[in-house]
């Protein structure tokens, strides 16, 4: 009787990615017993703006690169397509937070209802019954107005067979950025879990890394490097010598 255990509340997050066609309901996150990261990709939501961000600045990145580089004009069209496909699926995820935002401020007449002892935990959650309601109203006003898109999530998105793979590219690139990294700490001579503290008047080892990596296809800036050593940095992969345990939960 699993089916009785899902939570009866949602956060905004998880709300947005209902409304972005990723989820259905309240996301349990599970760990794998393959990885030994704990914030890697199998416990990512599929909804996470901050992966979004992240590949859009990597497609950024390509597209710059591919200009720079005065490729043929069909693979300019083509980088461009994926960079603004991903930008809009920026601008909707803002917009469904707008509209959340807008629902909950009307205060009592709100059709979004707050689970009151979950909230109490600092982030906003929203009962999974009044979501639902809220969102048949929408769809109902929205086969009014001839701009549905701003109303049904769904209707500007991809499908999930193209969310999936596009998904899996841009991780794929992650991932392997996130790899060359490691590789290049491994072969400088360095413990990527115990880096030596950085001190102002030295190179330190993160700019020895993108020195033995800025050629690389996977890198078309700075910037994208930062982003991926920083996704290492979160995921526990990369630390200081000495720095403090990671708290459990």
């Amino acid at each position: 009787m699993n089916y009785m255990q899902r939570r009866t509340s949602i956060s905004i997050d998880e709300a947005i990615a209902i409304l972005m066609g990723y989820a259905t309901g309240p996301i349990d996150l599970k760990p794998d017993a393959n990885s030994d990261c704990d914030d890697g990709w199998e416990n990512t939501p599929p909804f996470d703006l901050e992966l979004l961000i992240d590949e859009r600045d990597v497609l950024e990145g390509e597209y710059h690169l591919a200009k720079h580089e005065k490729q043929p004009q069909h693979v300019l069209t083509e980088k461009l397509a994926a960079l603004e496909r991903v930008r809009g699926e920026i601008d909707q995820v803002y917009k469904h937070r707008c509209a959340i935002e807008d629902e909950l401020n009307k205060g009592e007449r709100t059709l979004l209802r707050l689970d009151i002892e979950r909230s109490r935990l600092g982030e906003r959650y929203i009962t999974v019954h009044s979501f639902y309601e809220w969102q048949e109203r929408r769809t109902v006003l929205s086969e009014a107005k001839p701009d549905r898109a701003e109303f049904v999530g769904t209707h500007a998105t991809p499908s999930k067979g193209e969310g999936t793979k596009k998904e899996t590219k841009v991780r794929n690139k992650m991932s392997r950025q996130e790899q060359a990294i490691l590789d290049a700490i491994e072969k400088l001579g360095y413990d990527a879990k115990a880096l030596p503290k950085y001190i102002p008047t030295e190179a330190g080892v993160k700019a020895k890394v993108w020195e033995a990596v800025q050629n690389l296809d996977l890198f078309g800036n700075y910037d994208i490097y930062d982003k991926a050593w920083e996704r290492l940095r979160r995921y526990k992969l990369i630390g200081e010598a000495g720095a403090p345990p990671p708290k459990k939960s």
